[in-house]
């Protein structure tokens, strides 16, 4: 399946945000000229057992999609509701996207509840 879609794969929460990085730099450059990289780690509390968050099971996915051609794979794709807010990691989205963005995963795992009922705990 080929798209330039937005591809959601879980959901969890904010458990961390990480230290910013100063650049190393040469003995030679002045005290006043220091940067920080542009990125940070954040870390999540997607764990397995969804307690905190889950990621939606497309790798045992696809093992069956691979044997059984009559399953639909775009039935199964959390796409996300937007490009733009979906396309660097570390932005943030709007509550309306967030909130879609939810509404869809919960719908992509009732889908895999059918399909993979031995991986994905009840979402009623």
């Amino acid at each position: 399946m080929d798209t330039t879609s937005r591809i959601l794969i879980g959901v969890g929460h904010i458990s961390e945000i990480g230290k910013l990085t100063e650049y190393e730099y040469d003995e030679t450059l002045p005290v006043t000229f220091r940067s920080t990289l542009w990125e940070r780690p954040v870390f999540h509390t997607i764990r397995e057992g969804f307690d905190n968050g889950f990621l939606l099971p497309y790798q045992e996915f696809f093992k069956i999609a691979e044997k059984d051609d009559t399953i639909h794979i775009p039935d199964y794709i959390a796409f996300a509701p937007s490009f733009e807010e979906f396309s660097f990691g570390s932005e943030w989205v709007t509550n309306d996207s967030a909130i879609e963005s939810l509404l869809i995963l919960h719908e992509k795992l009732k889908r895999f509840e059918v399909l993979l009922p031995d991986k994905i705990m009840s979402t009623n």
